[in-house]
């Protein structure tokens, strides 16, 4: 599978606080692995950013995509609420024969 990841040139040398990092991390990391595991993707695609005092996430295969309405979103709810503690949230886009894409946000100082 292929695998892009892009950020802002800024954010290469800019650090958050460790619970904004780690929040962050995990997502990305279960978003990739899930389309690794269940998306048979070709392509995956990770952009990070930091904009109007959000740094966000974004990870989008070209998967099979699935039916969020009956599927357990077992560890993408464990994410949702981690961000959620951190004042953030997480969007997931997806349906059957679409791909997936989860948009993860915390808001972060300046």
């Amino acid at each position: 599978m292929r695998t892009t990841v892009t950020s802002d040139p800024g954010l290469r040398t800019r650090r958050y606080a460790d619970e904004v990092e780690g929040a962050m991390y995990f997502t990305v990391n279960e978003a990739v692995a899930n389309a690794l595991k269940h998306a048979s993707a070709a392509t995956v695609e990770v952009r990070l950013s930091h904009a109007g005092g959000r740094l966000r996430a974004v990870v989008a295969d070209d998967g099979t995509g699935f039916d969020p309405g009956t599927t357990a979103r077992r560890g993408l709810a464990t994410l949702s609420d981690r961000l959620d503690a951190l004042g953030g949230g997480l969007d997931l886009d997806t349906s059957l024969g679409k791909g997936t894409r989860v948009n993860a946000w915390v808001p972060v100082d300046g």
